[in-house]
């Protein structure tokens, strides 16, 4: 580097329009400081266009009030590793320079300012921080400086800067209500990747000439939905290019782009999270281009129809997008069919279902989709109804097969409801020893030998001819007096299995047995075997008494019968 400044000696005092000393760097790649020695010849030299790129220069003398610094246009600094150079703030200074690229400074050291001026600044109320009249680019992007400790309120002027470029750099600028930017000729402006999570609502009110607005990969999805809500962009109607790429937005408030309404004609919203275009759009009638790439979106609702139905002009890029292209979406795909001039690359949008179809080739066949349609409508009206059948059956036929035990259940709660239990759940002693169930048609014998027999030993025996209220639900008195005695007394003959409330007594007396310490006797006639008796008693065998009557015995021994019955009973 040294060896090429010293070059310039023959070239004190002349007129260059270009300077290259791009990558002059010495081949240990160690920093460079270039002393006031060392541009002894450059500061004689009116260079127009200088280039320092790429040359590991830690700091150059300011070289104030040169011949040099009253002659440069426009300078590159890139790619090199300043920390407190003079030079940096003395051409911020420098009257006819229009660009300065100060971008991708790899390290920039602990000081972000002179080491003279930091702790003066850092104590002063304000700082106030002044470009050339003549500068009109600054490019400061993928650029690292560390923060102050104690930020002061600086003040940012620039009377003819004309493009910021901030993309990818550590200036926590629209985060900070100590920054006050007065850059009235401001048109472009780079703010990507500088991680505005609290975005500060008044950051842009004074830029009224802003035009490009770069702010993608930002966060915005947490700085969009506080306070700034749709205010952010408030009074910049001039603004004509916005960018809001990769910060994982779901919806934009309403009212962001009032301002906007004949301004806008670009909008990226890439790599978000959008299922639908915003509402907020509806206020953009002049929007040409809008690119939603890579987004959510499946289909467009009608909510978002009505919205592009407002873009009269609009070029859509949704490429990228998750879109549905079977019968959910047809509205969908219809109306993107007839509206297919709206939409760029449709042949490189493709469907979520089929990753080797594009929309276009669906469009293009519709009629093919509605007959697709159709078929799985059916298939799922098919579905459904073989569904509905199958669990019909199968609640029926579970119906069918306990309905004894859930009308025994819905008996028991009425009956405690009605507080017709109250002798069995306030107490543990029955009210009878025993209640016999018979068929009708064996009600002579029951009441001619079988009640006189009991009824003789001073037993409590209920009967149903008897005992239950006249005009009661036949079934609730079953199931009354089964819960009321210490026995039920099953009269089996073969009137009494063919009978449907002799079968029904049974079950509802086996439920019974089941959850109480209730006691079955089967009395046995007409020559019934085992096999014969229902499935209903041989499931709770274990828990019944069985007797065999013989009509055809002698009266002797039908009265032993009777002894051990009632001996059953009082055991």
């Amino acid at each position: 580097m040294r060896y090429a400044l010293k070059s310039l000696m023959r070239l004190q005092f002349k007129k260059l329009n270009y300077v290259n000393l791009t990558h002059t760097f010495p081949l240990s790649g160690k920093a460079m400081m270039l002393y006031q020695n060392d541009v002894k010849y450059l500061k004689n030299v009116c260079a127009e266009t200088v280039s320092f790129k790429g040359t590991h220069i830690v700091s150059i003398s300011a070289m104030k009030s040169s011949i040099f610094m009253n002659c440069i246009k426009q300078i590159d600094l890139s790619y090199n590793t300043l920390r407190n150079s003079p030079l940096v703030f003395a051409i911020l200074e420098a009257p006819q320079i229009k660009l300065i690229n100060l971008s991708h400074q790899s390290y920039c050291g602990s000081d972000s300012f002179p080491s003279t001026n930091r702790k003066l600044m850092s104590q002063q109320l304000s700082f106030n921080l002044t470009f050339s009249p003549s500068l009109e680019i600054l490019d400061l992007s993928n650029t690292y400086v560390n923060p102050l400790s104690s930020m002061p309120l600086i003040h940012l002027y620039g009377a003819n800067l004309q493009r910021l470029n901030l993309r990818y750099t550590s200036f926590s600028l629209c985060t900070k209500k100590n920054i006050k930017l007065f850059l009235p000729r401001l048109w472009f402006m780079d703010l990507s990747g500088v991680k505005c999570k609290d975005l500060y609502v008044a950051f842009l009110k004074d830029l009224h000439s802003l035009s490009e607005l770069y702010i993608s990969d930002v966060n915005l999805k947490l700085g969009l939905t506080k306070d700034v809500k749709g205010e952010f962009l408030n009074g910049l109607t001039k603004l004509r290019v916005v960018d809001f790429s990769e910060n994982a937005l779901k919806d934009l408030h309403p009212n962001l782009f009032k301002s906007q309404s004949f301004s806008l004609k670009t909008l990226s919203l890439n790599d978000n999270l959008l299922t639908t275009v915003p509402n907020a759009l509806r206020d953009v009638a002049l929007l040409r281009i809008l690119e939603m790439r890579s987004n959510k979106i499946s289909s467009f609702s009608i909510d978002a129809i009505i919205t592009l139905n407002h873009l009269k002009s609009v070029q859509i890029d949704v490429r990228g997008n998750p879109f549905d292209c079977f019968c959910n979406a047809l509205d969908s795909l219809h109306w993107m069919s007839d509206h297919r001039e709206l939409f760029l690359h449709l042949n490189e949008t493709y469907c979520i279902e089929e990753p080797t179809k594009t929309i276009l080739s669906v469009i293009n066949d519709t009629r093919s989709l509605e007959l697709r349609s159709i078929s799985r409508l059916w298939v799922q009206i098919s579905t459904s109804a073989l569904s509905v059948t199958f669990l019909f059956l199968v609640t029926f036929t579970i119906l069918y097969r306990y309905r004894i035990l859930l009308r025994y259940g819905r008996l028991r709660i009425r009956l405690f409801w009605r507080k017709r239990l109250s002798a069995i759940t306030t107490c543990d002693i029955p009210v009878y020893d025993a209640y016999i169930s018979y068929s009708s048609s064996d009600f002579v014998w029951v009441r001619s030998k079988l009640y006189p027999a009991l009824n003789g030993e001073n037993l409590r025996i209920a009967l149903q001819d008897k005992d239950f209220d006249p005009g009661s639900s036949y079934a609730e008195e079953i199931v009354r007096f089964i819960n009321m005695s210490k026995y039920v007394i099953f009269v089996i003959t073969r009137h009494f299995i063919k009978s449907e409330w002799g079968s029904y007594e049974i079950q509802v007396a086996k439920i019974h047995a089941i959850h109480t310490k209730a006691k079955l006797v089967l009395i046995i006639r007409d020559g019934i075997q085992i096999e014969d008796l229902p499935k209903d008693i041989l499931f709770i065998w274990w828990k019944i008494k069985p007797l065999v009557f013989n009509e055809n015995e002698t009266e002797g021994k039908q009265a032993k019968f009777f002894k051990r019955l009632m001996t059953t009973i009082k055991d």
